[in-house]
């Protein structure tokens, strides 16, 4: 049996089917497709040669059942990276090495995206780059207009993307990233069918919506209301007890192996530090943690997902890049 995928048309023919029977034929070339794809990546899952992002997130105490459910989802999301790359132009392995689902949206790093335009004969280039400020400019093929974005340090913080450790730690490559993204989508959105920057989706997740964060003020009580004098009871009516609240039931606190493995992703990814790491899990979570040890299972299944589902930022090679 062949693993060729069959490739439909790509490009900007992809935006709108047409008539209804060429939509129809279209569609059965994509079931096509992802029947090989599907028979492409099933065997890769659980190679080196796949990130983590796409390899089966399994609990250690999970049963045969939930690991089979477990491979069948990171099969899933390995054949969806490989037909998102069919309508990129990307090889299968390109594509489940550069696209990444981030909070649910799918996006690819800057880097891979001027290569892509570069590979389509578009220009992007870099005319200044420090730790302040990044400016980036391209031009499209066959045109004598110049797209330039300027980024600087000051509107990352205006906007809130600092809160992403890396522009602490790398910020020549992060105001890089996100000028050249711009730059790339003004000058060929048709080549990336609107795809957008893994470095864009981290920032948008960083940021809080105001640029500050919100603290609900405590609720009032309400104004106490006399209550109307009940009628004794008759003699023989009875009375009914009421209910009593049940005490909710304690959610099941994080594990041991869950403990090791979250430790293990935030050394991973350079959050050695306490304080850091706690930022980064009070974010996804979307609230303050100020311990491990506070978390429930529930809690450490969904930020061990979330870490190993965004890789760390890749690091461009700007020296002479144009």
């Amino acid at each position: 049996m062949t693993t060729d995928i069959a490739i439909p048309q790509s490009g900007a023919d992809l935006v709108a089917f047409g008539a209804p029977s060429d939509a129809l034929a279209r569609l059965g070339e994509w079931v096509e497709a992802a029947g090989h794809a599907h028979r492409l990546v099933a065997p890769l899952v659980g190679t080196a040669f796949i990130p983590d992002a796409y390899k089966p997130k399994v609990d250690p105490r999970a049963t045969p059942e939930e690991k089979a459910e477990a491979r069948a989802t990171a099969i899933a999301n390995a054949t969806a990276a490989v037909l998102q790359g069919i309508t990129l132009g990307l090889d299968p392995m390109t594509a489940l090495q550069q696209i990444y689902v981030v909070h649910g949206r799918p996006g690819m790093y800057a880097k891979i995206k001027v290569a892509l335009l570069q590979s389509k004969g578009h220009e992007v280039w870099t005319e200044d780059l420090t730790d302040t400020r990044a400016v980036v400019a391209g031009r499209r093929r066959g045109s004598q207009q110049i797209e330039r974005i300027t980024v600087t340090m000051d509107q990352a913080r205006k906007a809130g993307w600092t809160r992403n450790d890396n522009y602490a730690k790398t910020p020549q490559d992060m105001l890089w990233a996100r000028a050249a993204g711009r730059v790339c989508d003004r000058v060929a959105p048709d080549a990336l069918m609107g795809i957008a920057s893994v470095e864009e989706i981290q920032d948008t997740i960083a940021a809080p919506e105001s640029g500050a964060r919100t603290v609900k003020p405590p609720r009032r009580a309400a104004a106490a209301i006399p209550a109307a004098p009940e009628e004794p009871p008759l003699d023989d009516e009875p009375v009914a007890a009421e209910p009593q609240p049940q005490a909710p039931e304690p959610a099941e606190p994080i594990t041991t192996a869950q403990q090791r493995k979250l430790h293990a992703l935030l050394r991973e990814r350079d959050l050695t530090d306490r304080e850091a790491g706690l930022a980064q899990i009070s974010l996804i979570l979307g609230r303050d943690v100020e311990s491990t040890k506070d978390l429930s299972k529930a809690d450490a299944m969904s930020v061990i997902d979330t870490l190993m589902a965004a890789p760390e930022t890749a690091e461009p090679e700007l020296d002479g890049e144009q």
